[in-house]
């Protein structure tokens, strides 16, 4: 006898801005609790203080600031980080172009880094924490 799987929670609108409000977006995610947060140990993400869960890309809406964020890359270049120009608050991480001509990861999902930190609300005490960050594999052909 198994035990029942717990029913899947439905997704939240979440509203985030950076600390200035030129940032503006929503995003549509289970309940924050129930995902893991990254708080990867490399420079960068430490010193922006980045705690970060990964949504699909489809399920952000920018209402105003996007043209405006600036981009940092930095070493192997494999992400963009997304800052605003007038606060400096670390808002995303978008690894889309990482993904570009890299056999190993045709296929996975295109999906962005949201620092919670921006997100209206957020109760950081109630949020499960790793170091791992985001992987993905590719599957292996079934034999």
């Amino acid at each position: 006898m198994s035990l029942p799987s717990p029913k899947p929670e439905p997704p939240i609108l979440h509203t985030g801005t950076c600390h200035c409000g030129l940032a503006h977006f929503t995003l549509l995610t289970p309940p924050l609790p129930t995902q893991p947060t990254t708080t990867c140990p490399c420079t960068i993400c430490a010193r922006n203080a980045y705690a970060l869960i990964y949504v699909p890309r489809a399920n952000i809406t920018w209402q105003r600031g996007q043209d405006e964020m600036r981009v940092y890359c930095f070493g192997p270049r494999r992400n963009d980080h997304l800052f605003c120009p007038v606060c400096g608050s670390s808002v995303m991480l978008d690894p889309r172009f990482r993904y570009q001509g890299v056999p190993s990861m045709e296929g996975a999902p295109d999906v962005v880094g949201v620092n919670v930190r921006m997100i209206k609300g957020v109760d950081m005490d109630n949020l499960t924490f790793t170091t791992d960050g985001w992987q993905w594999k590719k599957p292996s052909p079934q034999a």
